[in-house]
């Protein structure tokens, strides 16, 4: 029998995955995006790993049902609003170990020596 806290780090290790995918995903786009444009050309390798990603996460929401390229476009909001949600987590954990020091073992905060 597995016990709670290895089932528990489980779903961790597999939220961080998603979350750093989703991540990915955010960098491509941003990478190949031009100015005001409606669409994105993506190059290989690029290209074959977003598709990867997007394929992934049509698996995983309910949004990602029907034919691939439709599944991709479904997948792509969710995927961008989890990314997004990811990088304001990060600047309000950045701006906090900013205004009270550093963060210690566990992640408890460690002010001062």
């Amino acid at each position: 029998m597995i016990s709670d806290a290895v089932v528990a780090e489980r779903f961790l290790r597999a939220a961080r995955l998603g979350v750093a995918m989703a991540l990915e995903a955010q960098r491509i786009l941003r990478v190949h995006r031009a100015e005001g444009a409606t669409a994105v050309e993506i190059p290989v390798p690029d290209a074959a790993v977003m598709a990867a990603v997007l394929d992934a996460a049509a698996g995983c929401f309910p949004e990602g049902d029907g034919p691939p390229e439709l599944a991709r476009q479904a997948v792509l909001r969710p995927l961008l609003e989890i990314a997004s949600l990811a990088e304001s987590g990060e600047r309000l954990r950045s701006a906090d170990e900013h205004s009270f020091g550093e963060r210690g073992p566990g992640g408890r905060c460690r002010v001062g020596g």
